[in-house]
């Protein structure tokens, strides 16, 4: 049986159904006919009809269900036949229904044909059940997806008929092509792999059918094989003057690419080919000649000459003057302000050496840099619409054609509505949003602290749509308390005030992370101990000591050290220190006490004492008390006869008895002092004579 694609086969399907419709007497020539439609109904999802996809997991040879239904009451059974020669009778359940199992014989379309046998033995009209089997081989394409014109994908060959020896593909071309068929030999297992170079996009599919050793051919496999045309993709960049030369990046899908061939406007001169860079693209460009319409068409060749289709891409050229105003927005439902501001003229015309301009109707001309701009300096003398037309004009007196754009100026005062953060801390530079209308960059916004002068604000920036602001505020040396915000806006002539918008707050006091401490070599009278002012966050700037005995102040030690004072011997000594920073409160800490603070080093002579008067019995001696350090508050003595204490001896002068004769005399002071250790030295010896 021949094997038809499946377009062909469907309409085939549909004319055969028509046919058996019309046919149903001969059909149904049992031995009885009921009124209407008396044939069964028959179907199967496994061997579908050949409009339908096929189910690929069933093929000649597999079993597969059909469904029969009778359309009268009290079926009995139901008698079918194939046309591969198979026949058979299925038993009616209840409900009319039955199914068979049936594996066919071979492939292609055929006919399951069932008539409906009733309880009385009436036999009813039959009715032919078209269905499909499908033996084509299975066709994979790789790459899977797009393919592109030029490309050579690989058709991997599966049969599904035994002993497989060839395959036949055909291309379809606006229809089934026979005498491009190409026979494809298959290997021992009866696959095989076909590349297929994509050289015309009519091409729609490919058309696979497998040949056994017998010459059988199976039902035709449908590879679709419609390649991209792979037209140029462009990308523009500049090229809306005539200053500015435009550059093209073009790129396609077609593999191999060696050129672009490229016209600009149809002129005859300008034809040009491309060769693409490593990755397939190519950049080129071109400077325009006149204004207007422009275009570039651009197709891209391969090393076989294969071309791809033609892309056309459309641009104008202009030579008016460009116009721009961050000042006054041009074509735009916003207004500028009635303030001074500039307009930035730019040529789109070579050679232009000057711009010729009015809002009104007079001209006027401002000379064009070198660079081709110009910048006008203008201000608005009223508020309302404007027309602002510009021209440039060459050194030859040629003028390009006219810009225009359209304007308004207007009154604007802008307004506040709240500040955020609405709490601040002293000392410290915040930045604030402010939220209002109409804010502008130039706007002027003040911080007034209750009592105080107000503080300018720095704008950052402003947003877009005028509805906020970010400004920042210095509040060093702001006193805790409220601060009103006013809008001073650019242009206006109203200002807007926030009373009471913001509240500022004291910074939080020092915390002490380290104490202070004291430390000395010796805590004892004359001796010197310092003071460690400790750490303190945030860090203090400024730090003050009170030295401390027993944990009360001294009157007058206030600086980090300390030379302990005999008033102080015996007490514990301790050091409070005073943290600040600005805006910050002040904190205090205090040390560790130290041991009792002991008697200082025994006073020491610096001059000796010395005896004066006359060595002689009957004379009287004297002794001078020297010099001590620290002084000497008190002085006691011991005078002294061969160096032994002479009892009762203990004035500042002795008078010397026969007693004494031929012997030394010396004398030892002792010097006291509060919180002091005594000092003791002795002075030189006399010898007493007659």
């Amino acid at each position: 049986m021949r094997a038809y694609p499946r377009p062909l086969r469907l309409l085939i399907s549909l004319a055969a159904t028509a046919a058996m419709v019309v046919g149903t007497a001969v059909l149904g020539s049992g031995t009885a006919a009921a009124a209407g439609d008396t044939r069964p109904i028959v179907d199967s999802t496994a061997y579908r009809e050949p409009a339908l996809e096929p189910d690929l997991n069933y093929n000649v040879g597999v079993p597969g269900a059909f469904t029969l239904r009778a359309r009268i009451p009290d079926a009995a059974s139901f008698v079918w036949r194939t046309d591969d020669g198979q026949t058979g009778t299925a038993d009616a359940d209840a409900g009319g229904d039955a199914t068979v199992t049936i594996a066919p014989r071979r492939g292609g379309t055929q006919f399951l044909t069932v008539r409906t046998v009733g309880r009385d033995g009436t036999e009813y009209d039959e009715y032919a059940y078209e269905f499909l089997v499908d033996d084509g081989p299975l066709v994979v394409r790789d790459p899977e997806g797009i393919v592109y014109l030029g490309a050579t994908p690989t058709f991997h060959l599966t049969p599904r008929t035994p002993d497989v020896q060839e395959y036949l593909v055909t291309p379809s071309i606006g229809g089934e092509r026979p005498e491009r068929t190409v026979i494809v030999p298959a290997r021992a297992d009866g696959t095989a792999d076909i590349p297929w170079y994509l050289d015309d996009t009519g091409l729609s599919a490919l058309l696979v059918r497998s040949r056994d050793a017998a010459g059988e051919l199976s039902e035709t496999r449908t590879a679709w094989a419609n390649p991209d045309p792979a037209l140029p993709r462009l990308t523009r960049t500049d090229g809306q003057d005539l200053v500015t030369p435009v550059t093209f990046t073009a790129t396609t899908g077609m593999p191999g690419v060696v050129a672009y061939d490229v016209t600009f406007s149809d002129d005859p001169a300008t034809p040009r080919s491309v060769a693409p860079a490593a990755d397939g693209t190519a950049t080129f460009s071109f400077t325009p000649t006149r204004i207007g319409n422009n275009w570039v068409k651009v197709t891209a060749r391969n090393a076989r000459g294969l071309t791809t289709g033609e892309t056309t891409e459309i641009w104008t050229v202009v030579d008016r003057p460009g116009i721009a105003s961050t000042d006054f927005p041009l074509f735009s439902s916003e207004s500028g302000r009635k303030v001074p501001g500039t307009f930035t003229f730019t040529a789109r015309r070579p050679g232009t050496t000057a711009f010729e301009w009015r809002t009104g109707t007079d001209w006027a001309t401002l000379p064009a840099g070198a660079d081709g701009t110009a910048t006008l300096n203008w201000t608005p003398d009223r508020t309302g619409s404007f027309t602002i037309s510009v021209r440039g004009v060459s050194a030859d007196g040629t003028r390009s054609s006219l810009g225009t754009a359209t304007f308004s100026v207007a009154t604007v005062n802008g307004r506040l509505t709240s500040v955020t953060p609405a709490t601040v801390t002293t000392g410290e530079k915040r930045t604030l949003t402010i939220y209002g209308w109409y804010l502008h960059p130039r706007d002027v916004i003040e911080v007034t602290p209750a009592g105080r002068a107000p503080i300018p604000a720095t704008i950052t920036s402003v947003h877009s749509t005028g509805d906020h602001a970010v400004v920042e505020v210095d509040f060093a040396g702001v006193p805790a308390g409220r601060a009103s915000v006013t809008l001073k806006p650019y242009g206006g002539t109203v200002w807007d005030t926030l009373t009471d918008a913001i509240t500022v707050a004291p910074l939080p006091a020092l915390t002490v992370t380290k104490a202070p401490t004291v430390s000395g070599s010796s805590v004892r009278v004359g001796y010197t101990v310092s003071a460690t002012a400790g750490t303190w966050s945030p860090a203090a700037t400024s730090v003050k000591y009170q030295w401390r005995a027993n944990g009360a102040a001294v009157s007058g030690a206030t600086g980090s050290t300390l030379k302990i004072p005999a008033s102080l011997a015996g007490k514990r000594l301790s050091v409070t220190v005073t943290a600040s920073r600005t805006g910050n409160t002040a904190t205090s800490a205090t040390s560790a006490s130290t041991v009792a603070v002991a008697f200082g080093s025994p006073l020491r002579a610096t001059k000796a004492p010395k005896i004066t008067g006359t060595a002689k019995v009957g004379r009287t001696l004297t002794v001078s008390a020297g010099t001590w350090t620290p002084s000497a508050m008190v002085h006691r003595y011991e005078w002294r006869l061969n160096g032994k204490i002479i009892k009762g001896a203990t004035g500042r002068s002795l008078k010397l008895g026969s007693s004494l004769n031929g012997k030394r005399v010396s004398v030892t002071v002792i010097a006291r002092s509060n919180g002091y250790l005594d000092g003791r030295a002795t002075s030189g010896s006399v010898t007493v004579r007659r």
